[in-house]
């Protein structure tokens, strides 16, 4: 992009980390502002696939929803009913892998997940908690009968949005993955695939 740059000086005293940016820089008549310092680094999914099975589609547990797959392109979890199918209920729960080399002996202060909720199934707003989990490995050969193993639970949160009766459209939700993140960079793992579930696949509550 031709933007400027700059090495940062940096000091690490117990958990606090202070970047000391370059005055010269900053100071240079060509630098236009606003500038910014230290990006925050997002960890960019190298691939994704969901795990779906619709009791009025026989084929569809033993099928492949790699990248999204012929569904839509949003993660999902929980159970529901498809009205439109005479109230066939669809189950599902997502996987993420992704990138975890540029953590590689770094010290983990502090790691979220976030996640846009577009919509729930509960006419309460209080979905069923949405968990997050270390994963096995996924592929093009994932689907709902062929899951890899749902290690260890990270983390789950009971935040809701997108209902019936929830305020606004969608909002983000929260997960701590910081246990997940730090072991991946202690143990210099290429990647990290995690899964996301609802806690009960109770129809509706969990969607």
């Amino acid at each position: 992009t031709g933007a400027k740059q700059a090495d940062l000086g940096i000091r690490l005293s117990g958990s606090t980390l202070t970047l000391t940016p370059d005055q010269s820089l900053l100071r240079a008549p060509d630098t236009t502002y606003p500038v910014v310092i230290d990006p925050t680094w997002d960890a960019w999914k190298q691939a994704w696939t969901i795990a779906y099975k619709h009791n009025a589609f026989p084929s569809s547990p033993n099928t492949n929803y790699w990248n999204g797959g012929t569904l839509s392109k949003d993660a999902r979890v929980g159970c529901a009913k498809d009205a439109a199918n005479g109230n066939a209920v669809i189950c599902a729960k997502t996987f993420f892998q992704v990138g975890m080399t540029d953590y590689w002996d770094k010290q983990i202060i502090e790691s979220t997940l976030r996640i846009k909720q577009k919509s729930a199934g509960s006419w309460s707003c209080k979905s069923g908690d949405i968990q997050v989990w270390d994963t096995g490995t996924i592929s093009k050969s994932t689907t709902w009968n062929n899951q890899p193993n749902w290690v260890r639970m990270v983390d789950a949160t009971g935040q809701s949005y997108g209902g019936r009766n929830c305020p606004g459209d969608g909002d983000l939700i929260e997960l701590n993955v910081k246990s997940a993140v730090a072991t991946a960079a202690q143990k210099h793992w290429g990647n990290w695939t995690f899964g996301l579930k609802a806690a009960k696949d109770t129809v509706d509550v969990s969607w």
